[in-house]
Order: C-alpha cells, then sequence, then structure tokens
C-alpha cells in the first residue's frame, strides 16, 4: 500500500478515535450509576455465549485462531486497504472485481467528497448520529485486526459496515432535494457497477468463485464408487463437504479453513481428486499420477472431473499440477 494512504489512515482515524473514545469515558465516569448496572448485563451475556464458550473449552478455543493468510500483511497494510479498496467497493464507488473507479477520473474526488463529509459530520458530532460515528470510526479499526481481511477485493468483510453507512447518508438527505439527488446517485453508481461487472465477467474464463457448478454429479460418481474422500481446490471441496452432510470428507488443496478433514483425507487408502474439468489441473493431473505409479480411472462429473487413484497419492508429490 503506498506509504501516503497509510499516513493518512493513522493521522485521520487515530485523534479521532481518541477524542470520541474519550468522551465515552467522561460519560461513563459522570454517571457511575451505569457502573453498577453492569452486573445485570453479565448474566444474559453468558447465556448466549455458552454455546461459543463450551465450544472453545472444548477445543483449545479453535474459534480464535485465525486461519492463514494467503500472503503477509501488517495490520497498517490491511487498515490501508481498507481505505484504498473495500470502503470505496462498499459505496459502489469502484466496481467489484474489476475496481475501475466509477465515474473515471471523478471517481476518487466524489470518494474523497464522501469522507470529507463523514469528517464534517464527526466535527459537528450532532447527538442523534453519535453512536453511528462511533460505530463508523471503530469498524477499521477493528476490521484491521484480522489478517483475512487483507482480502479486500470483494467487500464482503464490510458487510456489516452497510446499514451504519446507509443510516448516516439517509441523516444528511433531510430534504426532497437532497433526497431525489441521493436517489439518483445511487442509481447511477449502481446501473454503471452492474454493467462494469457484467461487461468484465463476459471476458473472463469460468470463474469458479463466482459462479461455481453443479456438485450433484461430483457426489454420484463418490458414491458409484464408494469413496469418501476427496481432495479438490479451495472453492470446491468445503461445499462438497455440505452439500454431501459430510458423507463425503474433502480437504482443500488451497487455503485451509478446517485442519482435522485434511488429516482424514490424508489417511484414507485411495481418497478421489476433483477439478475443474477442461481446465489446466485436469490437463496434468492423470500424467502426474501415472508418474506416481498411481492407476487410476478419470470420469466427467458434468463441469467436473473425478480421478480415481487405487491408492492415496500425497498432493504434496503432485505440486506442479497445482503450481505450474
Amino acid at each position: 500500500m503506498p506509504p501516503a494512504w497509510l499516513a493518512a489512515a493513522v493521522v485521520v482515524v487515530g485523534p479521532a478515535c481518541v477524542l470520541i473514545g474519550r468522551r465515552i469515558i467522561g460519560f461513563v465516569v459522570r454517571r457511575p450509576a451505569l457502573l453498577r448496572l453492569l452486573w445485570a448485563a453479565v448474566p444474559p451475556f453468558l447465556v448466549g455465549a455458552a454455546p461459543w464458550i463450551r465450544y472453545n473449552l472444548v477445543n483449545d478455543f479453535a474459534s480464535l485462531v485465525q486461519p492463514g493468510a494467503p500472503e503477509a500483511s501488517t495490520y497498517l497494510e490491511r487498515l490501508a486497504g481498507f481505505f484504498t479498496t473495500g470502503l470505496p467497493l462498499a459505496l459502489g464507488a469502484r466496481s467489484p472485481y474489476v475496481q475501475a473507479w466509477i465515474g473515471g477520473a471523478a471517481g476518487p474526488s466524489l470518494y474523497l467528497a464522501a469522507l470529507l463529509g463523514f469528517a464534517f459530520l464527526l466535527i459537528r458530532r450532532r447527538r442523534a448520529l453519535a453512536p453511528l460515528l462511533i460505530l463508523a470510526l471503530a469498524y477499521p479499526l477493528l476490521f484491521a485486526v484480522s489478517e483475512s481481511t487483507v482480502y479486500v477485493a470483494e467487500p464482503r468483510y464490510l458487510l456489516f459496515l452497510a446499514p451504519v453507512l446507509v443510516l448516516l447518508v439517509a441523516g444528511a438527505l433531510a430534504t426532497h432535494g437532497r433526497q431525489l439527488g441521493g436517489l439518483t446517485l445511487a442509481l447511477v453508481f449502481s446501473l454503471v457497477g452492474l454493467g462494469s461487472l457484467s461487461s468484465w465477467s463476459d471476458r473472463q474464463p469460468p470463474q469458479t468463485a463466482l459462479a461455481p457448478g453443479d456438485l450433484a454429479p461430483v457426489l454420484a460418481v463418490l458414491e458409484r464408487h464408494d469413496v469418501s474422500a476427496a481432495w479438490a481446490g479451495y472453492w470446491t471441496s468445503y461445499r462438497l463437504g455440505f452439500e454431501s452432510n459430510e458423507d463425503v470428507t474433502a480437504a482443500s488443496l488451497g487455503q485451509v479453513r478446517y485442519r482435522p478433514f485434511q488429516v482424514e483425507v490424508a489417511h484414507h487408502p485411495a481418497p478421489a481428486f476433483v477439478v475443474e474439468r477442461g481446465g489446466p489441473e485436469d490437463v496434468r493431473l492423470g500424467p502426474a499420477l501415472a508418474r506416481e505409479g498411481a492407476s487410476h480411472d478419470r470420469e466427467a462429473a458434468g463441469s467436473f472431473a473425478v480421478y480415481l487413484p487405487d491408492r492415496a497419492v500425497d498432493p504434496a508429490r503432485l505440486a506442479d499440477v497445482w503450481s505450474a
């Protein structure tokens, strides 16, 4: 991320967060009765959190372990990514996947105007907007804690910020003229963004992540051959387990979200391999299995191909299939 964006994120967000934090602490300190009422929140909290607490106690606090990110990143880099990519996408100022600015060269200026508008609301500190401003200000700081938020090209991690942004914008549209202007701008951004995304999609090869194929034929092949374990790509493996109600255990050949699946498949006597039909892995996998001395059958299954080796083959020995 450009150093200027990193500096901007720290300079703008840091002092504002300190100021609001001081106001919250001061509010509570001046009202000590609030502290005496906190005990009433403890029992409901424990009841609601009981399943989560029990799971973590039994599983060595597994839910607190972050899955490994595909690339190394620092907190400041993820914070900068929030402002340079994630937030513009969430606001509709940039197109998903394409990441082109809506309005061309004017796009960054419109986005900057939105940030200045937020700063204006922050300075005015209208009491009615205070909770929303606190949430909006704290969100990027908490957002950047997780290493997984290195993914900002698809602003999924900003989903819970959307209601806050909508309410803040709605608060500024107090007159009919502003409401009409806001609605018009939203429609323009939506139409241009959808058109840009559709155009990009038409120029791309099939995207498993965007439009995954039907896995019913794959499950039928595995059931017919009585195979209950398989290796597959990240976007396919976890769906196989879900859609089969875990009758099939599938392990990811990409990012690993659940380590026990990897262990179970690795100990299976002859797990299958599921790849996209006609893709580069489909071309390379057969010769690679033969090189390892494993005879196999290949069956087409809709948009996928299922390889059924006669014995277990460690995917690590087939690294050239996935990385070439």
